[in-house]
């Protein structure tokens, strides 16, 4: 086997240099091949970089050589835990540090062989200990725990009491349980998981086909809903109505129409609600207006759906569209609908609203979305309002440090930089990071319990070329600040933002025009650097592009899509055709890169991103934004 041979490598470059490089740009052969030139008495960095190497490849034999060699019991325990091989498992368990961090996982990987660990389980704490039982299979004890534990840990220790009687085959009892969550709890998201196993076992009948319905509709999983009530009557007016609302929203508008139609003029149900939705998804404006007044009017029960309501009549009457936006922020619907109707009056102009507008958000500043308090801090300048306007650009900083409209308000300069604390009880996941066995430290960190060391590990990540776990790790170390109001360190943005793949990126950039943080910011929200990654519909590798841009492009060569080169190159190149197409507006090329040519239409427009039709659109091109700028002052830009 022998090296590929790339003409920007100059020669007198190190062999690790090298094999980082082929390594980063997926080369592996190739990497595989300076790996080998390296001796088994290497310093530990670059033992552990080429484990790594081993174990992309596939080398597993090789990783238990010179782990032997070394004498290396760590790296042993990884690759022994990988391969579930529990005798040697248990050998290995003291190379990790003897610390509480550790125990609860130490426990796990002794197994229920160990002679002591009855004696070392009760020393933990009730959760803990019921934890450990579950992982080692012991469910009987942990069930006697759980039950002791009903009235004080809620609704997550009722589950998984229900779901260990299922496993010993106590399916009554677990029964009972998995009904008692859906009847007291159906706005859990354990009542889905219930439901699972009561499906399952066809243990939902009656009125319980009702229940689960509805839990289905809430969660959205409409097929789901239409299954479950099926076997029930048709002519019963509660089945016609979860039908014609699961028929909605799976956009079979007819059909929902039909079967309401009868209730049409009701004032107790629903169904002028939908039929008027109905209507409006069909561009049947005059008839939707009519149903959604009538439901307005008369419906007892209109406070469910009144907001969404008045929102929909806004966007077809102009004449009345202020009054009726002003009437939707009153009522609790799909934040959704808040955020646009806040800033449809802020559009308008009319400072006299303004000031009315923002004593009713006052209260309600714990529930601000992003978007919510850039309109408010929008409004609060019209109004010259300096210190309303900082409180709201103060809370963006805080609570959103690093979305769209924190950056857009350039209210994060990175300039709070302070070295990274290694803790010497991090030294373990280090290496476990480095030498590729991510899997191990996920589950270390899980039964330890513990997340306040989420940044160093992410650069451990960000350092070995993980870029994915890079990011996870920061994104989790960013939520435990804003939840414990810690001050952020900002080195977290050189791993939340990671410059993936560099060599490659730069290269594209360079052949084509396109700048290099715009790049990184679409392969960043596409895939996390992911190089395998297919989405639902399709989309390949780190830019995720379609098969069917694939061949617009003229790639026609499919066992490469994966490819890191070829994957770059033509997610490039199509991005340097959109901006041919849109005249440099990058906003039309990201609204286009992720909706097609819809979406991007209005690029002129002031606002426009703020009234993109698809939402999920309007989140990518905020998302890619905020990262574009980001990358432009964390790396320059080009």
């Amino acid at each position: 086997m022998c090296p590929q041979t790339v003409s920007n490598i100059p020669e007198e470059m190190t062999g690790y240099v090298k094999m980082r490089y082929f390594e980063e740009t997926n080369n592996l052969d190739s990497a595989l091949f300076y790996a080998n030139e390296f001796e088994a008495e290497s310093d530990d960095t670059l033992f552990y970089d080429i484990v790594r190497v081993y174990k992309k490849t596939h080398n597993d034999s090789f990783i238990l050589k010179y782990a032997e060699l070394r004498n290396d019991s760590l790296i042993k325990l990884f690759y022994f835990v990988d391969h579930n091989v529990k005798d040697s498992v248990r050998v290995y368990t003291d190379a990790l540090p003897d610390t509480s961090f550790y125990k609860m996982y130490k426990l796990i990987l002794k197994g229920g062989k160990s002679g002591n660990i009855k004696d070392e389980i009760q020393r933990l704490n009730y959760d803990s200990r019921v934890y450990v039982y579950e992982k080692l299979s012991m469910y009987r004890k942990a069930i006697s725990l759980r039950k002791k534990l009903l009235t004080f840990r809620g609704i997550e220790n009722i589950y998984m009491l229900a779901k260990d009687c299922y496993i010993v085959r106590d399916k009554e009892r677990a029964y009972y349980y998995f009904k008692f969550i859906v009847n007291r709890f159906p706005d859990s998201e354990y009542a889905l998981k219930s439901l699972y196993y009561l499906r399952k076992d066809r243990k939902i009948h009656g009125k319980l086909r009702y229940k689960a319905s509805q839990i289905y509709i809430a969660f959205g999983r409409y097929r789901s809903a239409l299954s479950v009530i099926s076997p029930l009557s048709r002519y019963s007016w509660g089945n016609r109505k979860i039908r014609a609302v699961c028929y909605y929203h799976l956009k079979r508008y007819r059909s929902a129409i039909r079967l309401l139609w009868r209730k049409r003029n009701s004032h107790t149900s629903e169904a002028s609600f939908y039929i008027g939705l109905s209507y409006y998804k069909m561009k049947k404006y005059k008839k939707a207006k009519r149903f959604l007044m009538y439901y307005i009017k008369y419906c007892h029960n209109r406070e469910k759906h009144v907001g969404e309501a008045y929102y929909r009549m806004a966007q077809m009457d102009d004449k009345r569209k202020i009054r009726y936006y002003r009437i939707t922020l009153g009522y609790d619907i799909p934040i959704y609908f808040k955020e646009r109707a806040l800033f449809a009056i802020y559009e308008t102009g009319d400072t006299t609203l303004f000031q009315d507008i923002i004593n009713q958000f006052v209260s309600q500043t714990g529930i601000l979305t992003p978007k919510m308090a850039y309109t408010l801090t929008n409004m609060s300048k019209a109004l010259n309002n300096k210190g309303l306007a900082i409180y709201y650009r103060e809370y963006l900083k805080q609570r959103y440090p690093a979305n769209y409209y924190a950056v857009e308000e350039d209210s994060n300069n990175f300039d709070n930089v302070y070295p990274i604390k290694n803790a010497n009880l991090l030294k373990p996941l280090e290496i476990g990071i480095t030498s590729g066995y991510q899997s191990v430290v996920k589950k270390i960190l899980k039964e330890s319990k513990n997340g306040g060391y989420y940044l160093p590990l992410a650069k451990y990540a960000c350092k070995s070329g993980n870029y994915p776990l890079s990011i996870n790790f920061a994104k989790k170390y960013l939520n435990d600040c804003i939840k414990t109001g810690w001050a952020i360190n900002d080195s977290l943005y050189y791993f939340l933002f990671p410059p993936g793949y560099a060599s490659v990126v730069r290269d594209a950039s360079a052949e084509y025009g396109v700048d290099k943080s715009l790049i990184y910011a679409i392969i960043r929200e596409e895939s996390w650097f992911q190089r395998r990654a297919v989405s639902r519909m399709g989309a390949i590798g780190v830019m995720q592009i379609l098969p069917s841009t694939f061949r617009h492009l003229k790639r026609f060569n499919r066992k490469r899509y994966f490819d890191l080169d070829y994957n770059i190159d033509a997610g490039t190149f199509y991005i340097s055709e959109l901006m041919r197409k849109y005249n440099g507006n990058v906003l039309q090329v990201i609204a286009h890169y992720n909706g097609g040519s819809f979406p991007a239409n209005g690029g002129g427009n002031v606002d426009f991103i703020e009234h993109i039709p698809y939402v999920e659109t309007e989140r990518y091109v905020k998302n890619v934004m905020r990262s574009y700028e980001i990358y432009k002052v964390l790396y320059g830009s080009d």
